[in-house]
């Protein structure tokens, strides 16, 4: 009965004690040491990955300065992230899909020149959510 008891209250109070020693210390993430773990981790497929995804948002948004529409990054990463990805080894993909975004274009306007250049079928509605969140 003893037994149980104890056994009841370490469960109770070890996980309280843990989270108040994790809150009451000073707790840093060396973000480039962790960046450099979680790459050294990966195998040489999941690399040359992540480098071609790098290179590739590097293209976009040297292509959108290009034509002034640097402010539009974050819509571009979403569509090359999430409906472009199969386009994106293709040659001239950055400037290809930089070409798609005009100053004062609405947002279905964007996916409609994005639709027509790729031959895709994005649905603006759902795009939307993507691009502005």
């Amino acid at each position: 009965m003893l037994a149980v008891v104890l056994t009841l209250l370490v469960a109770i109070i070890m996980p309280i004690a843990a989270v108040i020693a994790i809150f009451s210390t000073d707790f840093e993430i060396d973000v480039p040491e962790f960046q450099r773990l979680a790459v050294q981790n990966l195998t040489p497929e999941q690399r040359a990955d992540l480098q071609f995804i790098e290179d590739t948002g590097n293209a976009i948004q040297a292509a959108l300065t290009a034509r002034g529409q640097e402010k539009r990054l974050k819509e571009a990463l979403v569509l090359f992230l999430f409906a472009l990805g199969d386009f994106a080894h293709e040659p001239g993909f950055a400037e290809k899909l930089a070409g798609c975004f005009v100053e004062g274009q609405t947002h279905t306007e964007l996916i409609a020149a994005v639709n027509a250049a790729f031959g895709t079928d994005i649905d603006p509605r759902t795009s939307k959510k993507s691009c502005l969140s």
